[in-house]
């Protein structure tokens, strides 16, 4: 029931007297809400370009460190074959840099006096070819008061077998 002299209790139970609490939970809550969506925007960005470097990734080396001529280059030739193939791939959609080295794997530790040294030695060793993607984040700083912020780096690693043409482990 309303009484004619208890308006004050009135505005009170309705509110009235908090003019502008929402435009200060607006602007508390939005740069919050903001910093979210771009975390989760460069997420879904970053495991969309893990998921499409995986498999370009490793038909980029079956086809250019497997092929049988591949023998006729040095390793730092293929790795930048491996790299500029992952690299036209990948194209422009995404905000990566490619890098990719290859080197030798050596079994245990031989002497030169060996014996087994002299046989293992001329046998085509294993190659591991590395290949790394550095994810850049959008819409956030490489640096922040001068502090680096960290990239993103994904790698995939494969092993050439130099005994089957086009075979990785």
């Amino acid at each position: 029931m309303l009484r004619p002299g208890n308006d004050s209790k009135q505005h009170r139970c309705f509110g009235l007297g908090r003019a502008g609490q929402s435009t200060v939970e607006l602007a508390v809550c939005l740069p919050i809400i903001l910093v979210m969506v771009l975390v989760s925007y460069n997420v879904a960005l970053y495991l969309s370009a893990c998921a499409r470097f995986d498999p370009l990734a490793a038909e980029a080396v079956r086809t250019q460190a497997t092929s049988p001529g591949a023998g006729e280059y040095g390793q730092s030739t293929r790795a930048g074959l491996i790299q500029d193939c992952l690299t036209q791939v990948m194209g422009d959609s995404y905000d990566v840099t490619i890098s990719v080295s290859i080197e030798s794997i050596t079994y245990g530790n031989l002497d030169a006096s060996d014996n087994a040294s002299i046989v293992l030695s001329l046998l085509p060793a294993q190659e591991r070819v590395i290949c790394t993607m550095q994810f850049n984040p959008w819409g956030i700083p490489r640096s922040v008061f001068g502090i680096s912020l960290p990239v993103f780096t994904h790698h995939r690693m494969f092993v050439i077998d130099p005994y089957r043409p086009g075979g990785l482990f």
